[in-house]
């Protein structure tokens, strides 16, 4: 999918992914409700913005799966018409897979609780952000929403890739 020089930025990419929606969000929604007299329906506006850019860049994406490239490429276009049980027993499997390896595979156990803490660590700390600015030190949403910028840059400058 992407040249072995360009997957660490890539990488990078879905890194911040899950950080930059929480700390971003209170920064531009404070701003935006703020300006428009508590209206908080422009921020569903802005939301439709920054994903209209990514809706239009999965619509022009190429298939990656090397079977389907294969069939199209060998000019086999077959529809199966598989049964209302074939589609469920698939879906049974493909949701029973990340549990038989969370029981049977103690390294994937052990990696899934490690994230699962980090992850309810961080997003604990997103949400106690807003609570202890406001009511301890007295700020406004707009202040609150400032404080979010060091979250940024930090993690921005933490995966940031050196430059070779």
């Amino acid at each position: 999918m992407w040249d072995p020089k360009d997957a660490g930025r890539v990488g990078l990419a879905y890194i911040l992914a899950p950080f930059l929606g929480p700390t971003l969000g209170p920064l531009i929604g404070a701003y935006m409700v703020a300006q428009y007299d508590n209206d908080w329906k422009f921020a569903i506006w802005v939301n439709l913005m920054i994903l209209a850019p990514v809706g239009l860049a999965i619509a022009m994406m190429q298939e990656t799966s090397k079977s389907q490239i294969l069939r199209k490429r060998s000019g086999g276009h077959q529809i199966s018409a598989e049964s209302n049980g074939a589609v469920l027993q698939k879906i049974g499997k493909a949701m029973l897979k990340p549990l038989h390896m969370s029981l049977f595979e103690p390294l994937a156990f052990l990696l899934s609780l490690y994230t699962a803490f980090s992850f309810a660590m961080i997003f604990s700390f997103f949400g106690s952000y807003s609570y202890v600015y406001t009511n301890i030190y007295g700020f406004n949403q707009r202040q609150v929403g400032l404080c979010y910028i060091a979250v940024v840059v930090g993690k921005s400058s933490s995966t940031h890739e050196p430059c070779a």
